[in-house]
C-alpha cells in the first residue's frame, strides 16, 4: 500500500522530489511524502490543488483551433528532444526511477529514451488515419449524408479526460499524451507510485520545445495514492471531466468504476489474456529453431516479466501461426487495439499485465 504524511522539513531533504506538471507550469514542493508500491521507497510530491487542476467549460480547450499536421509537427520535434543526449530531465528521471522500479537501471534507461519512438511522424499519422475514417474531422466540420439522405456535419470535439497510468511501463506516459493530443483532448494523468516521474519529465521536454504551445497547456500530470477517496471523489465527476482511461488489475478497475455514471464514462485497459504460439515449422531446421527460440526468449523476458508478456507457449500444428511468428519485429511489441471511443479519443494501448496472474496480449494472437 503507498502511504502518504506530511513531511517535515528535517525528512524532505531524505527523499527524491517528484514534482507535478499543471497545464504547462511545473509545480514543486516538498509537502507530502509518499511510499511507492513494490519497493517502499519514499518520495515527495506538492500538495494538490483541484482548482488548478480542472479546465473549466466555460473556456475552450487550447487544442480546439489548432490544425491536426501541426500538432503532429510539435509532437515530432518533442520526440527529437527527448532523444538528446543532455535533456537533464530525463536524465534525473532515470536516475530516479531506479530507485523505485523493479527494472533493472538500464531495463529503465532502455524504456525511457526509447519512448520517443511514439512521437516519430510515420506512426503518429498511421495511428490518426488507422482510428479515424475522415481525420478531417478533427479540423473541421465534414458533411455526412446517411442511407436515407439526411445531410448534416460532424465535427470530433476536444474531450476531457483523466488517465490513470500503469506503474509498469514508462513508455505509456508518452505514448497516452500522443493520443491525447491528436484527439486535441485537456488530459490529467494520474502517475502511479511504481513511476512518479517519466510523464513530468516528458512534458517538461514538451515545454522546453515551446512553453506556450497548446499541447503543453492542455497536459497536467500529477501523483496521489490510487483509491485516496478525497481525491477521486473531488476530480472523478463529469461536470469536469469526461471519460476515466484506466490501467490496471482488477482492484484498480474495481475501485474507479464506482464514480462511473452518466456523463463520466469507463475506458478500461484491464488484464487481457493470450498466447504465444509457435508452429512445427519452426522446428525444421536448426536456423528456423534458432529464430524461434530468439523471438520466444525476448517476448518472455521483455520488461523482466514486469509488464505485458507471453508466458505460456504453446504447439500448434497450423501453419499459419508459425508464418506469423516469423514475421514479427526484431523487437517484438505486444499490444492491446480497441476501437476509439465515442467522443473520438483514441483507446488504443499496451495492455497491462496483471500482477495475481500470467496475463498478456501478443500481436499475433490477441484474445482481448
Amino acid at each position: 500500500m503507498t502511504l502518504v504524511s506530511e513531511l517535515t522539513s528535517s525528512s524532505s531533504s531524505q527523499v527524491d522530489s517528484a514534482p507535478f506538471f499543471v497545464r504547462g507550469k511545473v509545480v514543486e514542493g516538498a509537502d507530502q511524502i509518499h511510499r511507492s508500491r513494490d519497493l517502499g521507497v519514499d518520495f515527495a510530491t506538492p500538495k494538490l490543488d483541484f482548482d488548478a487542476l480542472v479546465h473549466p467549460r466555460t473556456e475552450l480547450p487550447p487544442l480546439l483551433k489548432v490544425p491536426l499536421a501541426e500538432i503532429i509537427d510539435f509532437l515530432a520535434e518533442a520526440g527529437q528532444k527527448l532523444l538528446a543526449p543532455d535533456n537533464p530531465h530525463v536524465d534525473a528521471c532515470i536516475e530516479r526511477m531506479a530507485k523505485v522500479s523493479l527494472q533493472p537501471r538500464k531495463a529503465v534507461e532502455f524504456m525511457v529514451r526509447n519512448s520517443a519512438e511514439y512521437l516519430d511522424l510515420k506512426p503518429l499519422r498511421e495511428l490518426v488515419e488507422q482510428n479515424f475514417p475522415n481525420p478531417k474531422a478533427l479540423d473541421e466540420w465534414v458533411p455526412h449524408t446517411d442511407h436515407q439522405g439526411r445531410r448534416s456535419f460532424i465535427r470530433a470535439y476536444p474531450p476531457r479526460l483523466i488517465h490513470v497510468l500503469p506503474g509498469n511501463a514508462p513508455a505509456q506516459g508518452i505514448r497516452s499524451i500522443a493520443q491525447s493530443a491528436l484527439v486535441k483532448s485537456v488530459s490529467l494523468f494520474k502517475m502511479a507510485s511504481a513511476d512518479p516521474f517519466s510523464t513530468v519529465a516528458f512534458l517538461r521536454t514538451m515545454a522546453e520545445v515551446d512553453p506556450d504551445h497548446p499541447v503543453v497547456r492542455s497536459m497536467s500530470a500529477i501523483y496521489w495514492r490510487g483509491g485516496d477517496d478525497s481525491v477521486e471523489r473531488v476530480l472523478y465527476r463529469p461536470q469536469y471531466f469526461d471519460k476515466l482511461v484506466a490501467w490496471g488489475g482488477g482492484d484498480a478497475i474495481t475501485n474507479v468504476m464506482k464514480y462511473i455514471g452518466p456523463g463520466f464514462q469507463l475506458v478500461s485497459f484491464d488484464p487481457k489474456t493470450s498466447i504465444s504460439m509457435v508452429g512445427k515449422e519452426a522446428f525444421a531446421s536448426d536456423e528456423t529453431m534458432r529464430e524461434a527460440a530468439e523471438f520466444n526468449a525476448r517476448d518472455v523476458a521483455m520488461a523482466n516479466q514486469e509488464a505485458t508478456s507471453p508466458w505460456p507457449t504453446r504447439k500448434p500444428a497450423s501453419a499459419a501461426a508459425s508464418r506469423s511468428s516469423r514475421r514479427r519485429p526484431s523487437r517484438p511489441t505486444t499490444i492491446a487495439k480497441s476501437s476509439p471511443s465515442a467522443s473520438g479519443s483514441i483507446a488504443w494501448a499496451r495492455a497491462p499485465r496483471a500482477r495475481s496472474t500470467r496475463s498478456c496480449a501478443t500481436r499475433s494472437t490477441c484474445c482481448g
